[in-house]
């Protein structure tokens, strides 16, 4: 149901009739300047983008036919830091599962990566990698089953894989690699990721494609109202994207969008800078995007 709000400078008369609400003019004031907003709901479908740089490690040194070791500090890997005890950069010699590069999170023992990204305390994020695991087995490369802990926010899950036992250096052309999903909440406006191998030995577990993407919000209808500085105001979905549009007559056929993609911070929130002084009245919906 639209709600349907109109706002005298001077002052409001409200009025309910048809399921509509209305603030209507007293007599007095019928000359008066006004302005006439709408407020209804359209959801409008949209994409996710990956939030994480390099997420499948393929921008960093030359590997080649073989692997690059690198050490706790380094930032060879684009968008990327080496912690604990280092990893092993691959090259071709095993089978990425996106791209030619991935890594294993084990050089001589555990080790691991990590990237900050901007997040929004309260928004839900969902974590996805491909698991596999480094399956050259002698006396140091330690147990089959690899172990790895990702963390962030504070929050954190651990996974595993289990390796086919293959030779030393031998090239593999089926790593087996499995997708891994986990959900974490933000609790800043800047959020480390972070991978870290757990098993003992020089064979840890192996990572590629790093994808992190913000859950969807579903926008909540929202609401519209005048703020006593006479700015626009919105209610609706902390979180959620919004636009919101104009038309200078009822029943538009062509609405014109002020605002568009605009993240909503808090509820409610004051858009500046909307109205058109130069019109006598003016007629606006918030549209729920998705």
């Amino acid at each position: 149901m639209a709600l349907l709000l109109k706002y005298i400078r001077t002052g409001l008369l409200p009025l309910q009739t048809a399921g509509l609400l209305f603030a209507a003019p007293e007599k007095s004031l019928v000359k008066k300047f006004l302005w006439v907003i709408l407020l209804s709901y359209v959801s409008v479908g949209g994409g996710e983008a990956n939030l994480i740089t390099n997420g499948s490690f393929e921008i960093g040194p030359d590997a080649g036919t073989w692997w690059i070791s690198l050490g706790a500090g380094s930032t060879d890997i684009i968008g990327w830091e080496v912690t604990d005890g280092g990893i092993d950069y691959q090259g071709t010699i095993w089978q990425a599962s996106d791209g030619s590069r991935s890594l294993d999170l084990n050089q001589l023992g555990p080790g691991g990566i990590q990237q900050s990204f901007v997040t929004v305390p309260g928004m839900t994020y969902r974590v996805s990698f491909d698991l596999a695991g480094n399956p050259w087995v002698n006396s140091e490369s330690g147990p089959l089953t690899k172990t790895l802990k990702v963390e962030a926010a504070g929050q954190s899950q651990f996974f595993s894989f289990t390796t086919t036992p293959h030779t030393p250096f031998e090239v593999i052309t089926n790593m087996g690699w499995q997708q891994q999903t986990w959900t974490f909440s933000a609790v800043a406006a800047l959020t480390v990721l972070k991978f870290q191998g757990t098993n003992q030995g020089t064979g840890g577990p192996a990572l590629d494609n790093v994808i992190v993407t913000q859950q969807a919000v579903v926008p909540a209808p929202a609401e519209l109202q005048i703020s006593p500085n006479s700015q626009l105001q919105i209610k609706g979905t902390v979180g959620a994207i919004y636009r919101v549009d104009f038309s200078s007559e009822l029943p538009a056929t062509n609405w014109f969008t002020m605002v568009t993609n605009f993240f909503l911070p808090t509820s409610p929130y004051t858009l500046t800078n909307v109205f058109s002084p130069n019109l006598p009245k003016g007629f606006y919906r918030a549209v729920g995007i998705q």
